[in-house]
C-alpha cells in the first residue's frame, strides 16, 4: 500500500516494473497521448498493483482531463481553477514554501475555515471540480521534479485545526466533498499525493474522524500522520527532521510571516478568529467574540507600507491600528468607536522603521453576541494609485 513517502529511485522501479509496464501499455493502448509515457503509467502500477488494476483508473483519468481540457490549459499557464473566485471566500488554505526533500507544503487552516458557508453558497459539484482541478499546478511540479531528481516526490498536506469549532466547522455537505475528492485523487494522482500531517487537534476530533474516515479510501487514511498531544507543527517527529523552522508560518511555530502578508489565502498569521467570507473587493469578514480583542499582526520592514481598509456591519467595535518597533509605539489609526453608519475607513502608512503593526478589533463593550468587522491589509513596497 501506498504509504505517503517521498522516495523511490525512478529508473530502478523502471527497470523493475519494465514488463509490467509494457502489458499495461498494450491494454490501454487505444486511449494514449504522447506525453503518457513510463514513468506515467509507472505511477498508476504503483499504486494500483497490477497491469489489470491499473487500466480502469486509466482509462477514467484520460477520459476526465479529456473533458476538462479546456479548463487544465489554462491552470497550467498560471490561472485559478474555476471558481476559485467563489470557493476562496470560505476557505483559507494554500501552498508554503517546501520540505528539504523539495515537497511542497499545502497547508489549510481548517479553524479559520468556512464549510457550511461554503456548501451554501457553491454548488457540490462545483467545489468538487475545484477542489480537482486546483490540484494541476502541483501535479505539474512533483512530476517535473520527479523527472529532474529520478525520484518520486510527493507533496505534504498540513491541516491545521487550531480555534476549530465543531459547531461551525463539521458539515456533512462538506466532509462528502472531501471523501469524493480523497478517491478521485487517489484514482487519477497515484503516487503524487503524501503525507497529511494533522497538527493543533482538539480533544473532540477522534469523535469528527469517526465521521470522515469511512468516506474516505483506505490508502488516503494509510497516509494520515498526527502530531502527538496537538503539539504545534515544529514539535512532530515525522516533519521536524527536514522541515526548516524559519520556513514553517509563525501560526504552526515557525518564524516566517510571507513579509507581513500573511502566508495562507492572505489572512494574517496572528488571526485566530475564523473567516465568514471574502467579497468581491477582497474585504474579509469575521465575528469577533464577545468581551474579546482580535488583533491582525503584520511584519513590516523600513519603508514598506501598509494599507488598511476597516469596517463594521452591525453594532460599534472599537478599533485601532498601532505600530510597534525598536523607536517606540506609534498610533497609526487612534482607538475609536466605528459603526457600520460609518462605511470603510481606509489609510496608508510608511513604516519608518521595521516591526509589526497591529490592527486591533475590540468589543469589551459587547455582552451577549459577538460582532462583525470587515477588513482588508496589505503590505506594499509602493502605495497603490488611488
Amino acid at each position: 500500500m501506498d504509504s505517503g513517502l517521498t522516495g523511490g529511485n525512478l529508473d530502478a522501479l523502471l527497470q523493475e516494473r519494465a514488463e509490467d509496464v509494457a502489458t499495461l501499455r498494450n491494454l490501454v493502448q487505444d486511449v494514449l497521448q504522447p506525453e503518457h509515457d513510463d514513468i506515467w503509467l509507472l505511477r498508476f502500477l504503483l499504486s494500483n498493483g497490477s497491469p489489470a488494476a491499473s487500466q480502469e483508473p486509466i482509462r477514467f483519468t484520460i477520459k476526465w482531463r479529456a473533458e476538462r481540457a479546456e479548463a487544465l490549459a489554462k491552470v497550467r499557464t498560471g490561472a485559478n481553477a474555476p471558481h476559485y473566485d467563489q470557493v476562496s471566500k470560505y476557505q483559507v488554505a494554500g501552498d508554503h514554501k517546501y520540505t528539504s526533500l523539495g515537497e511542497p507544503i499545502f497547508i489549510v487552516r481548517i479553524g479559520l475555515c468556512n464549510p457550511r458557508a461554503l456548501m451554501d453558497n457553491v454548488p457540490y459539484n462545483d467545489v468538487v471540480d475545484y477542489m480537482m482541478l486546483s490540484r494541476e499546478s502541483t501535479l505539474l511540479y512533483l512530476d517535473a521534479k520527479s523527472r529532474e531528481t529520478r525520484t518520486l516526490i510527493k507533496v505534504i498536506t498540513v491541516l491545521d485545526f487550531a480555534n476549530f469549532s465543531l459547531l461551525r466547522g463539521n458539515d456533512s455537505r462538506f466532509s462528502k466533498v472531501l471523501g469524493d475528492t480523497s478517491k478521485l485523487s487517489e484514482k487519477m494522482y497515484p503516487q503524487l499525493l503524501g503525507r497529511t500531517v494533522f497538527v493543533n487537534t482538539p480533544a473532540i476530533f477522534t469523535w469528527c474522524l469517526k465521521l470522515i474516515k469511512p468516506l474516505m479510501s483506505e490508502k488516503s487514511v494509510a497516509k494520515m500522520v498526527f502530531c502527538p498531544g496537538g503539539k504545534r507543527l515544529g514539535d512532530c517527529p515525522f516533519v521536524s527532521m527536514y522541515l526548516p523552522l524559519p520556513d514553517l508560518p509563525s501560526f504552526l511555530g515557525g518564524a516566517c510571516t510571507c513579509g507581513g502578508r500573511g502566508c495562507i489565502g492572505g489572512i494574517p498569521n496572528s488571526q485566530t478568529t475564523p473567516v465568514n467570507a471574502i467579497d468581491d473587493d477582497g474585504l474579509a469578514s469575521m465575528t469577533v467574540a464577545a468581551r474579546s480583542v482580535q488583533s491582525l499582526d503584520v511584519a513590516l520592514t523600513k519603508g514598506c507600507v501598509l494599507e488598511y481598509s476597516i469596517g463594521v456591519t452591525g453594532k460599534r467595535v472599537k478599533v485601532s491600528v498601532v505600530f510597534k518597533g525598536a523607536g517606540g509605539v506609534a498610533m497609526v489609526l487612534p482607538k475609536q468607536f466605528l459603526e457600520a453608519a460609518a462605511g470603510l475607513v481606509e489609510g496608508m502608512w510608511s513604516a519608518p522603521e521595521d516591526g509589526i503593526a497591529s490592527v486591533v478589533f475590540d468589543t469589551s463593550d459587547a455582552v451577549f453576541r459577538g460582532r462583525e468587522v470587515k477588513y482588508k491589509v496589505n503590505v506594499v513596497d509602493e502605495p497603490s494609485a488611488p
